[in-house]
């Protein structure tokens, strides 16, 4: 994928920014289409949606913050968690009351282990729960269900292992192509949907693969 999108850069009229721009769109689109019409109220009662956006330094976060501005031009509340401009916040226990957290925290840039603070930050994602503090095996009255950037924060997409630890996400939206470790790992990634880059087709092609067909659509279901 990375010498994918350097291929394109350098031969065909697009940018990083026009990327991003079309990648905030495809998560907002899945978000829109695919995960608000089967959410559950929030703990407080409240039917309007609450998303929690949780946002890394790589090009995951900056698509994320372009999902978070078209949510909030939706008139939808988006809370945006930055851990490495705000650590304090990243590690303490973030409300639980959202309708649901979008994971982009990591996508290439991770090999290894998730170091902290994301280490803790990504336990409280898997501990997602409005009944999270119970110390039992009783299954929990609610979850909120976390949506992948890419990939799901923690799995490493240059040999598919999963770092300790990793994001259990409920949807997956990677970007251009399937990365290593989705088949390996069904139970990390969840539903599973593609988002279009705005690469060109030949461009796929050109590199040896066989390029997604997108048809004007910001993305697709995968499985």
């Amino acid at each position: 994928m990375q010498t994918l999108e350097r291929y394109a850069f350098e031969n065909y009229p697009i940018t990083l920014e026009q990327m991003m721009q079309n990648a905030g769109k495809a998560i907002f689109d899945v978000v829109m289409n695919e995960v608000l019409p089967n959410i559950q109220p929030t703990v407080s009662g409240d039917p309007h949606p609450h998303i929690l956006v949780i946002s890394g330094k790589g090009n995951n976060g900056g698509d994320a913050l372009v999902t978070a501005r078209l949510l909030k031009e939706k008139g939808i509340e988006v809370v945006v968690l930055e851990p490495y401009s705000d650590v304090g916040q990243s590690v303490g226990n973030f409300d639980n009351n959202f309708s649901l957290i979008i994971d982009a925290l990591f996508g290439f840039s991770l090999k290894g282990d998730p170091k902290p603070p994301t280490d803790k930050l990504i336990e409280q994602i898997n501990c997602s729960f409005f009944d999270c503090a119970q110390n039992d095996n009783s299954k929990p009255e609610k979850h909120i269900p976390v949506l992948s950037v890419d990939v799901p924060s923690g799995l490493d997409v240059h040999d598919g292992s999963i770092g300790n630890p990793t994001v259990k996400a409920d949807y997956t939206l990677a970007l251009g192509m399937l990365k290593k470790g989705f088949e390996e790992h069904p139970d990390l990634v969840g539903k599973t949907f593609l988002g279009d880059l705005g690469i060109p087709e030949d461009a796929y092609r050109e590199q040896g693969y066989e390029p997604p067909i997108f048809r004007g659509k910001s993305y697709l279901f995968v499985n």
